[in-house]
C-alpha cells in the first residue's frame, strides 16, 4: 500500500520542423514606354506592334530587386539593351491620357512588397519608363520572341499568322486593302486598250517598249519647277492615259536582263526578276501615324528603313494610322513623302537648324554631307534603302545630284571623276578654291587662305609649279570627300436620288479645272499630281467626275478627281482648289 509506484516513462516532445512557407505569386500589369514622359501613352497598338506595351507578369511575393528585373527582361526583350536605367511609374484617377508619378522605390530597389502596396494589390497599371533612352518603335514581325507568348491565329484573307491582339485590326483593313486591289485589277481587265501612248510625252509605242519607256519616264525630274511645268500640264490636260504598265514580263527579257546593252532597260528588266522572284517573301509593312508632327514622321521613316535584315524587293504595304485610306494611293503617298524628305531634308533637330540634310549643294550639283554624325548614324544606309525601295516600286526618284557622284557611286574612280566648282556646297570653300583657277595673280591674303585651306586638309602650300595640281586637289576634296557604298466608285458618297449636273454645268467645272492647271505654278502642278494620285508621277489612268459634294476629293487609287459642280466663279473655284490640295501631307481627305 505504502509502496512508491514505479515511475513510467514518458515520450519526450518531437523536435520541431522547419515550416516551409508557400510562395505567393502576384499577378501584376506593366507596360513598358518607348521614352521618359510623364504622360500614359495615346496609342498603346503602337507600341504592341513593336514588342512594347502592356503585359500581364506573375512575381513571387517575395522576389527582390534582381528577380523581377530578370522576369521583366524575359518579357521585354528590347529592355535588355538599356543601359541608361529605367523606372517604375502609375498613373492616377481618371480617363483618357493621364499624368504619370514616380514608384517610390527601398535602398534595395523595387521589390514585390512595395510593388503591392503601390498597385492596390495588382488592380494597377506600372509604366516602365526609360532614363537616357529611346526605344525603337519599329513594328516587329510578327514571328518576333515578343510575341512568342500570345496566342496566335490566321488571316483568312492574306494567310500571315499573328497575335490576337494584332489581329483585330490587321483583319478590318486587310479586307479593304483585298477589296481595294481586286476593283482595281477587275477595272485593268476591263480597260481596252488601243495603240497605248506614252501619257507625258504623247508618243505611242508598242506594247513591250511601252512598259520600258514608262518606267523610265518619271525620271525626267517631275519636282524641278522650272523645267518640267508643262510636261505635268500637259498630262493633267489629257485627263485620262492609255498606258497599262500591268504587261508581264517573259521569260526571255528576265534571263537576257544581264545581255541588256541599255542600261535603262537592263534595270528594269532586273527590276521585273527581282519581283517575281521575291514575290513570296513576307509582306513589308509600314505603319506611319499622320496625326503626328513631321519631326515625329520623319522618325518613323528612318526607323523603317534602319530595320535590319529585311529583303526589300519583297512585296510592300503601307497603313495609315488616323486615316482609313487603303489600296495603292497609300503606297504612293509614303513614297512620295519618304523621297520628298531626303530630296530636301528630314525635319529632326541637327543643332544648327530643326532640319537635317543628307545632300547638300546647289540644284544638279547636290554632294553628300560630310557630317560624321549623320555616317555614324547609317543615314545614308537609309537614303540608299530608301532610293532603291523606291525604285523596284516605282516611285519618284532622287534627282540633282553632282555628277561627280554620280561618277563615284558608280565606278569607284576618283582619278577619273570630273569636278566642278558648282559641285563644292560651301559657298567660302568655293570662293577660296576659285582663286586658283586660271592664271591670274595670287595676293598675299589670297595666298594665306590657300593655304590655310590646304593644310587642315593635309596638302602642300601653293606654289606656281603646283598651282593647278592644288586647285584640283581642293576642288576634289571639297566635293568628294568621302566615297559613300549605298546598299543595295462611281461617285463620291451622294444620294442617288439626286440628279447629276447638267452638261452645261459640267463643262463649266471641267473649263474651270482647264483654266486652273494652265495658270497654275509649278509647285500647285505638282501639289495637284500627289493630291490626284498620290505622288507627283501620272498614273496609268487619270479621271475627272463632277459630283455633288462639299470638297474637292480624290480616289487616289483609281487616279479619280472628283470636282465639285457647285462653283459659278473661277476666283472661288481656284481658292478652293489651292485650300484642298495643300492638305495632302496631312492624309488622304482631312481638311
Amino acid at each position: 500500500m505504502f509502496q512508491r509506484r514505479q515511475s513510467k516513462g514518458t515520450r519526450p516532445f518531437p523536435a520541431p520542423s522547419n515550416v516551409i512557407h508557400a510562395v505567393r505569386n502576384l499577378q501584376l500589369q506593366f507596360c513598358l514606354l518607348p521614352d521618359s514622359t510623364t504622360k500614359t501613352p495615346k496609342n498603346e497598338i503602337r507600341l504592341l506592334q513593336a514588342g512594347l506595351g502592356r503585359r500581364t507578369l506573375s512575381i513571387a511575393d517575395n522576389a527582390d530587386h534582381e528577380e523581377i528585373t530578370i522576369a521583366l527582361h524575359e518579357e521585354y526583350p528590347k529592355m535588355k539593351a538599356l543601359t541608361g536605367g529605367w523606372l517604375l511609374y502609375k498613373a492616377g484617377g481618371g480617363s483618357g491620357q493621364r499624368n504619370l508619378s514616380l514608384v517610390s522605390q527601398g535602398t534595395q530597389g523595387y521589390t514585390a512588397k512595395t510593388l503591392k502596396m503601390a498597385t492596390n494589390n495588382g488592380k494597377n497599371t506600372l509604366y516602365i519608363v526609360p532614363l537616357q533612352e529611346k526605344i525603337d518603335t519599329t513594328p516587329l514581325p510578327h514571328d518576333a520572341a515578343e510575341f512568342s507568348k500570345m496566342p496566335k491565329s490566321q488571316c483568312k484573307t492574306c494567310g500571315v499568322t499573328m497575335p490576337l491582339q494584332l489581329l483585330v485590326c490587321h483583319v478590318e483593313n486587310c479586307v479593304q486593302e483585298a477589296a481595294c486591289e481586286s476593283m482595281t485589277d477587275q477595272a485593268h481587265q476591263n480597260e481596252v486598250q488601243l495603240e497605248p501612248s506614252c501619257p507625258v510625252w504623247g508618243n505611242r509605242y508598242p506594247p513591250d517598249d511601252l512598259v520600258l519607256h514608262a518606267s523610265t519616264c518619271g525620271d525626267r525630274e517631275v519636282d524641278d519647277l522650272h523645267h518640267t511645268a508643262h510636261e505635268v500640264r500637259d498630262t493633267l490636260l489629257n485627263f485620262a492615259a492609255e498606258m497599262n504598265t500591268d504587261i508581264p514580263a517573259n521569260n526571255k527579257e528576265v534571263e537576257q536582263w544581264e545581255k541588256a546593252s541599255d542600261p535603262q532597260d537592263a534595270a528594269v528588266l532586273f527590276k521585273r526578276h527581282l519581283l517575281k522572284e521575291k514575290e513570296e517573301n513576307p509582306t513589308i509593312t509600314a505603319i506611319i501615324d499622320i496625326r503626328q508632327d513631321q519631326t515625329s514622321q520623319s522618325r518613323e521613316i528612318i526607323a523603317f528603313y534602319k530595320r535590319p535584315q529585311i529583303d526589300w524587293a519583297g512585296p510592300f504595304r503601307c497603313s495609315l494610322q488616323g486615316d482609313t485610306a487603303v489600296g495603292t494611293g497609300v503606297q504612293r503617298h509614303f513614297f512620295s513623302m519618304a523621297m520628298l524628305k531626303l530630296q530636301h531634308g528630314f525635319n529632326i533637330h541637327s543643332g544648327a537648324s530643326n532640319m537635317t540634310l543628307l545632300f547638300e549643294g546647289q540644284e544638279n550639283h547636290l554632294v553628300h554631307s560630310t557630317s560624321q554624325i549623320m555616317a555614324d548614324s547609317d543615314l545614308f544606309v537609309v537614303a540608299g534603302r530608301m532610293i532603291g525601295h523606291s525604285f523596284l516600286n516605282d516611285g519618284p526618284r532622287l534627282h540633282g545630284l553632282s555628277k561627280a557622284i554620280i561618277h563615284m557611286l558608280v565606278h569607284a574612280d576618283r582619278d577619273t571623276v570630273t569636278v566642278q566648282l558648282d559641285d563644292v556646297p560651301d559657298l567660302d570653300i568655293r570662293s577660296t578654291i576659285c582663286m586658283l583657277d586660271g592664271n591670274k595673280h595670287i595676293s598675299e591674303q589670297q595666298k594665306d587662305d590657300i593655304n590655310n585651306l590646304a593644310i587642315s586638309w593635309d596638302l602642300p602650300a601653293v606654289s606656281a609649279e603646283n598651282r593647278r595640281w592644288l586647285f584640283e586637289q581642293l576642288l576634289h576634296h571639297a566635293a568628294v570627300h568621302s566615297h559613300i557604298v549605298w546598299p543595295g466608285d462611281e461617285g463620291d458618297d451622294e444620294d442617288d436620288d439626286d440628279p447629276p449636273y447638267p452638261l452645261s454645268i459640267q463643262m463649266q467645272t471641267v473649263g474651270f479645272l482647264k483654266t486652273y492647271i494652265e495658270t497654275a505654278t509649278p509647285f500647285q502642278l505638282s501639289q495637284l499630281m500627289r493630291f490626284w494620285v498620290g505622288w507627283e508621277i501620272p498614273t496609268g489612268t487619270m479621271k475627272v467626275e463632277v459630283v455633288k459634294a462639299d470638297y474637292l476629293i480624290s480616289s487616289t487609287c483609281f487616279g479619280t478627281l472628283r470636282v465639285p459642280g457647285h462653283f459659278h466663279e473661277y476666283n472661288v473655284f481656284s481658292k478652293h482648289v489651292d485650300d484642298c490640295i495643300a492638305t495632302c501631307a496631312t492624309g488622304f481627305g482631312l481638311i
